[in-house]
């Protein structure tokens, strides 16, 4: 009884890991860690959100944002924002325009990785204000150090490779 108890108890500690693992996957790409977010819907555009980094041992951290499509398209009006931010103060800020192919809008950008603890990034869309002067409507907003954060090397590899 004992025995079966022990293994019981053992099955349902993995049945965790595994649904923890799963909820939050995921795969290592060459240098790159990706997490697979769920599809984010904005004005009934649902299109997919894949964030990228290169390990945080680095002095510069490189981001890659890939947007693609889910139930629709990704909007042609997209950018990402940056705010570098220290000490709670912001230092600047910058927007990264899309290198779009023919089924994907991609971003990149770069970071002291000193920087990355406290700054934010946000994916947002270009609307226009009542009064004809540019605006935005927030998608996405994240902590650049949420994503190198958590990643470390005993992530399995991509099956790709």
């Amino acid at each position: 009884m004992h025995h079966l108890k022990s293994t019981l108890f053992t099955l349902l500690i993995l049945l965790l890991s595994f649904l923890h693992t799963k909820a939050d996957e995921f795969s290592v790409v060459g240098q790159a860690y990706y997490l697979d977010l769920t599809s984010l819907n904005i004005s009934n555009q649902e299109f997919n959100i894949n964030i990228a980094t290169t390990p945080s041992e680095e002095r510069e951290i490189k981001y890659l944002i890939t947007l693609s499509p889910g139930k629709r398209g990704v909007p042609t009006n997209i950018l990402v924002h940056v705010y570098l931010i220290r000490n709670n103060a912001e230092i600047m800020n910058f927007d990264c325009k899309p290198e779009k192919t023919k089924d994907k809008t991609v971003f990149h950008f770069s970071i002291k990785a000193n920087y990355a603890e406290e700054s934010i990034g946000q994916i947002y869309y270009g609307t226009k204000k009542e009064d004809g002067t540019p605006g935005h409507s927030v998608v996405y907003r994240f902590r650049l150090n949420d994503f190198i954060k958590r990643a470390n090397p005993l992530l399995k590899k991509n099956p790709d490779e």
